[in-house]
């Protein structure tokens, strides 16, 4: 099973990856300002999601922000125009941003077995 964590980061990166190829496919209602705002949202949180395979867990947390901020910029800017794939990406964003705050708050637990104060004691 996946952790958490590698699940956030391949969602993140696939929800922006997703919002970058509805712009290059002309898939996209926004113009002009929300287009270039989601791109750049977009680009970020690609970016993040990369760094989140390493980095600390904290990281997920500008990871939610920057999703957060996606959907609401692919929402707002869509408006009324909002086609299906516009309306797949905020979903997509909005599980970035639950996985992301959960991933953040994970903590791995160690098991009785692998705990180093079990080892035995030869005398």
């Amino acid at each position: 099973m996946a952790k958490i964590t590698t699940l956030a980061a391949g969602v993140g990166a696939l929800t922006g990856l997703l919002a970058i190829g509805l712009w290059l496919f002309g898939m996209t209602p926004l113009h002009g300002y929300w287009e270039t705002l989601t791109l750049a949202l977009a680009a970020v949180l690609v970016l993040d999601s990369i760094v989140a395979f390493v980095g600390p867990s904290r990281i997920f947390y500008s990871t939610a922000l920057v999703s957060a901020l996606l959907a609401g910029s692919e929402w707002v800017g869509g408006g009324s125009d909002a086609s299906t794939a516009i309306l797949l990406s905020v979903v997509m964003g909005g599980a970035t941003l639950v996985l992301s705050v959960g991933a953040a708050r994970f903590e791995p637990k160690v098991s009785e077995q692998s705990n180093p104060m079990n080892l035995p004691v030869f005398g």
